[in-house]
């Protein structure tokens, strides 16, 4: 039979190492970007939110989950539901991934919801990739254009930078984040991919909502 630990003294104490205890989440916290991201709907939002509140201890099926919400009184269809996972998808809240399930010790795939779509890799590099192809095109664009009509074809926004043919991608990062990126993306503003929605597949776009 075990002996109670006696309490730690004070150099016990002061060599330990500070862990932060588990707690289910009991908030979420909705900054004004995060809720005025374009694209997305009010209905986004709510789901949005009762994910990031659900506890992560509980593995659960999206399908699941959908069905907690119908119990919850909520209006959530299959068609309503993919629609939202879609656009939220789209806006960097949600990542399907591939992940090891040690229970089958087969791969699986997982749903994982981002509060801040910085901490989504997946969208980033989606994202970073994008900015690049596009930045190429522009190079491609300017540099086949004859050199005296540089003023002549860019906006009066973008004239300062028309000896340049590759300013506009070169000093992106340089620029304040807030002159080009949108208001639901600038928590953001450092990394390229900001401005650039990643690709996602249109059956998903087309989904039609349902009650």
């Amino acid at each position: 039979m075990h002996s109670p630990q006696r309490p730690s003294s004070s150099d016990d104490f002061g060599a330990s190492y500070l862990e932060r205890g588990w707690e289910p989440p009991e908030e979420v916290v909705l900054r004004r970007e995060l809720v005025r991201t374009p694209g997305l709907q009010p209905e986004d939002i709510g789901v949005l939110a009762e994910l990031l509140l659900r506890d992560p201890r509980l593995p659960s099926t999206m399908e699941a989950i959908r069905r907690d919400m119908q119990a919850q009184g909520w209006k959530m269809g299959k068609d309503r539901f993919n629609a939202i996972a879609a656009r939220l998808t789209k806006a960097g809240h949600l990542a399907r991934v591939s992940v090891y399930d040690e229970t089958t010790q087969r791969p699986t795939w997982a749903t994982r919801v981002y509060r801040n779509p910085a901490n989504n890799e997946q969208y980033v590099d989606l994202g970073i990739a994008a900015s690049q192809q596009v930045s190429g095109e522009v190079r491609e664009t300017r540099d086949s254009q004859p050199s005296g009509s540089r003023e002549t074809r860019v906006s009066p926004g973008q004239s300062r930078n028309a000896e340049n043919p590759r300013s506009g991608a070169g000093s992106r990062k340089t620029r304040d984040p807030e002159t080009r990126v949108s208001p639901g993306q600038s928590r953001n503003a450092e990394n390229p991919r900001s401005g650039v929605h990643p690709p996602h597949p249109p059956e998903e776009e087309d989904s039609s909502s349902s009650g």
